[in-house]
């Protein structure tokens, strides 16, 4: 090794690993997390993190379930949310049925929508909503649609 000066805390062994890869000899180190000291990360001292975490967990209480039939193909069928929802999920009864056309604002579920397609739930979690409705149609009549719908 040409240079023999060690940092703080870095390891040096007579027993270096040298690697011919690609015939160019390499020097293999050992390496350790320092700080800006030079001294080494551990549980005495951690690696410094500017962060701020909130946690806010929300258990949900006793489940709502709703079943709506939706009227015939392509005609748009409000499903208002209850109050304080935290958590919903909705699919197709017949997962062969049809695709279901979901919006969350009048008139949009034939042009502007998020495609649940035959056989797939649709899940929200960490929700909170209040006055909130869901505007669903399918190209398929009388399709049932199952909702459930959690509340702290």
């Amino acid at each position: 090794m040409a240079n023999n000066t060690i940092r703080l805390k870095q390891v040096k062994s007579p027993g270096n690993i040298l690697q011919n890869e690609h015939q160019d000899s390499a020097d293999a180190k050992r390496v350790i997390l320092v700080d800006v000291l030079g001294n080494e990360i551990t549980t005495t001292n951690p690696l410094p993190v500017d962060a701020v975490i909130n946690l806010d967990i929300t258990n949900p209480g006793t489940p709502e379930i709703k079943n709506v039939t939706l009227g015939a193909a392509g005609a748009e069928t409000q499903i208002v949310i209850p109050e304080k929802t935290v958590r919903l999920k909705l699919r197709a009864r017949n997962p062969r049925s049809a695709k279901l056309q979901i919006s969350f604002e009048a008139g949009k579920s034939g042009t502007e929508f998020w495609t649940l397609m035959p056989g797939n739930i649709f899940p929200e979690e960490d929700l909170y909503l209040e006055g909130q409705s869901m505007f669903i149609q399918s190209p398929t009549p009388n399709v049932v649609v199952e909702l459930i719908f959690w509340k702290p």
